[in-house]
């Protein structure tokens, strides 16, 4: 089903028959979308690469060789936990993350999981930073004003990352995209729920609107975010490593201040809510 003008493929020509694999070559976009009554975009994942081969049966999408897969949600913003003393703790809404690789991705849609290798980039914003974006300004989406939380930023490099998302949540009222579409014509994930990098983790910049003056750095060979308990694990070694084990390091600047303070260990345990840090073996300086 190649539209003659633009040459792309459409999914929506083929939803009537039984596919088993579907291969696609050259320039490849899977899209998935969900749009609200006025048309505006509530939700969209896009997947681009040179090649890919879709396993219709499983789920399950591989793609040997480089690409890029972004994530959007611009639904009504989540309010943080009552009493909650950290404003960006549940902030999922609105955010968009996007990731790159140079060597292979699979997406598994009955797992939620996505594994990437080689040169593994992932940007990460919500709240109002995700207002910023020149590409979201482009976009028909909804305008929630001053319930949009402050939000955070994140920049990840590692040599390969599992991302684990959450269920996809429909929201009433919402409508498929054009054609007749939906969520079903392409991969089905909610909001990123846990990664995990490895590799050469370096950095990782993490930051908040609210503490707009303070950043975290990440230097470690393995580090895990898990949203449900908002902590953040973060390693000098691989798993399965033997010893002696390196240190892993989390460095805080505080451009307010002009102050530096590092902490290293071969894990350290972050607690973003409370800003608590659980260390083994420690050494820390400061400036």
């Amino acid at each position: 089903d190649k539209t003659p003008d633009t040459g792309v493929v459409r999914i929506a020509g083929y939803s009537g028959q039984k596919m088993t694999v579907l291969t696609a070559e050259e320039q490849v976009v899977l899209t998935s979308r969900h749009r609200n009554e006025r048309g505006q975009l509530l939700r969209r994942l896009q997947v681009r690469c040179r090649r890919m081969v879709y396993n219709v049966q499983t789920g399950v999408v591989n793609i040997p060789g480089s690409g890029k897969m972004m994530s959007e949600d611009y639904r009504r913003p989540l309010a943080a936990a009552e009493g909650s003393a950290d404003q960006t703790e549940s902030v999922d809404r609105p955010a968009l993350t996007a990731f790159e690789w140079s060597e292979a991705m699979e997406l598994d849609q009955n797992k939620r999981r996505v594994v990437m290798k080689g040169g593994v980039i992932m940007e990460h914003r919500s709240g109002r930073y995700v207002y910023a974006m020149p590409l979201v300004k482009k976009l028909d989406i909804p305008d929630w004003g001053s319930e949009v939380p402050p939000g955070r930023k994140t920049g990840l490099r590692c040599d390969e990352m599992v991302v684990r998302f959450a269920k996809p949540d429909v929201t009433s009222g919402t409508r498929p995209a054009a054609g007749g579409v939906g969520l079903d014509a392409g991969p089905k994930l909610g909001p990123l729920d846990l990664f995990q990098a490895t590799g050469k983790v370096n950095p990782v910049n993490l930051t908040d609107e609210v503490r707009a003056a303070e950043i975290k750095q990440v230097v470690a060979r393995r580090v895990i975010f898990d949203r449900a308990p908002n902590l953040v694990l973060i390693y000098g070694h691989l798993n399965n490593q033997p010893k002696p084990w390196a240190n892993a390091k989390l460095i805080d600047k505080d451009l307010r201040e002009m102050t530096e303070r590092t902490v290293s260990s071969p894990r350290i345990i972050w607690y973003r809510q409370t800003g608590r840090i659980e260390t083994g073996a420690i050494s820390a300086s400061g400036s």
